[in-house]
């Protein structure tokens, strides 16, 4: 079997057989799916992950699981129709398992033909159109398909090499910016990109997701979906809105040392001690939680004002208050590479802003929470963390964000070709961008008639590597 990776999806072609086989996909392997997504197939119907189906399906043939709480869908599909039985089932409620020619529940490979293809991919959207035009993409003549690294399946003699394939659709450009220009990544259809913005990029015909992430100080807008077909370039501009500074100091009396109070923000637990982070224009309520031998301390109401820095200061005065509810302490420490120091990340706590760098043993009702943070350019972000809360206790998360190197492509002379780096393509013209510590291989879409060989590159820590496709 041999296999082509193009951007967003995988096509497998059967090479030889030895005998009947099927083609299955099982997924979520040690976790569990959620009951609410559902499983859409080519004939129409649409059941939910519990249900099962068995028939052979309607052509063109392809099966798609789609998640309930975010707009995206994998789509499995056969390439060539028959009239063998297929099949879904859910495993245990742990695992689904969707196969081409194999009959529902039965141990009975169906399918013998060679040059037999099947694809895998992950498409925008979770509705049955979503996912029945995904297919249609992933199903295109094969001669016509974006260019893809191609692998065959084997032991260590196993070998690879660049299709060189034309570009599905050499007129099908999407054009992408942010807006000011801000090193934001750009992510299309799930795949990170680069930065900044995208060159009138070559993609497939059809709709593409494009989405945008975070800049420290900005509004990271949301996600868009444009339309790209042959001779009309899909553009989409980020706009980012500027925040604002929100500071929050605590002090014991006038001109006093910090007190060790709960600061809340729209009724969020952000630090306790003080709070100091980025946040959307807009209005806030800043509320204090009781502090043992002080009297209460008044809420304020501040308007935040972008570009600019509001200073909320929370006088505690010597009295009486009652208690704070039961609480256990999160501690959150951050560092760029082991040992480094603290990064300016925002905090999150089950999706809530929380404050930037760290937290200072902020009080939390016992339970069960999740810390995530946002991402930091030069940095890998570390992933979120599921934490348990008990009363009196202080949990600590440790949030290493290693470091990154950076890679750049250069077309010489300058040239509309596709950049690929492991087979994702990130740019056109020209790419520049943080990546993960490791070696990757990067090729170039033929431009002009001509496509350089591909290159293999080690990228370091806070290093730049740049490599160049020479033209004759």
């Amino acid at each position: 079997m041999s296999w082509q990776i193009y951007p967003g999806w995988a096509t497998a072609t059967v090479d030889s057989v030895d005998g009947s086989y099927w083609f299955q996909y099982e997924g979520t392997p040690g976790g569990t799916f959620e009951a609410a997504d559902q499983i859409h197939e080519s004939g129409g119907t649409t059941v939910g992950a519990l249900a099962t189906f068995g028939a052979d399906l309607a052509a063109p043939e392809w099966m798609a699981a789609a998640d309930s709480t975010i707009s995206r869908s994998l789509v499995m599909a056969h390439h060539d129709d028959d009239t063998i039985a297929d099949s879904y089932r859910d495993q245990d409620d742990l695992m689904t398992v969707a196969a081409f020619g194999r009959p529902l529940n039965v141990l009975a490979p169906s399918l013998t033909g060679v040059a037999e293809r099947f694809s895998v991919g992950l498409v925008a959207g979770n509705a049955p159109a979503d996912a029945s035009s995904g297919a249609a993409r992933f199903t295109a003549d094969g001669s016509a398909l974006v260019t893809g690294w191609s692998s065959r399946a084997g032991g260590s003699g196993s070998e690879g090499g660049w299709t060189g394939q034309p570009a599905e659709c050499a007129t099908c450009l999407l054009r992408v910016t942010t807006n000011p220009p801000l090193p934001s990544r750009l992510i299309v259809d799930g795949l990170p990109r680069d930065r900044w913005g995208l060159n009138w990029m070559k993609v497939t015909p059809g709709q593409h997701e494009v989405c945008f992430g975070d800049v420290v100080g900005w509004v990271t807008p949301p996600c868009q979906v444009v339309d790209v077909q042959p001779g009309v370039t899909g553009v989409v501009d980020g706009v980012f809105q500027q925040m604002g500074s929100l500071r929050v100091i605590t002090e014991a009396g006038a001109g006093g040392g910090g007190v060790q109070s709960t600061i809340s923000v729209n009724g969020n637990p952000a630090n306790d001690w003080g709070s100091w982070t980025d946040v959307a224009p807009g209005n806030y309520e800043v509320c204090f939680g009781n502090v043992p031998g002080f009297a209460p301390e008044p809420c304020q109401n501040v308007v935040v004002v972008a570009g600019v820095a509001t200073v909320v200061t929370g006088t505690f005065d010597a009295g009486t208050s009652t208690a704070p509810p039961q609480h256990g302490f999160l501690r959150v420490v951050t560092e760029a590479g082991a040992g480094g120091g603290g990064v300016p990340t925002t905090i999150t706590i089950n999706g809530n802003v929380a404050d930037s760098w760290g937290l200072n043993w902020l009080k939390l009702a016992p339970g069960a929470y999740e810390v995530c943070f946002s991402e930091v350019v030069d940095l890998v972000t570390p992933t979120c963390n599921n934490v348990t809360i008990t009363a009196g206790v202080t949990t600590i998360v440790n949030a290493t964000f290693d470091l990154k190197g950076w890679l750049r492509i250069l077309t010489a002379p300058a040239q509309p070709s596709t950049l690929y780096v492991d087979g994702v393509a990130l740019n056109e013209w020209g790419y520049w961008s943080d990546l993960p510590v490791g070696d990757y291989r990067v090729c170039f879409g033929e431009a002009a008639g001509f496509a350089p060989a591909c290159q293999t590159v080690s990228v370091a820590a806070s290093t730049l590597t740049t490599v160049t496709g020479n033209w004759p």
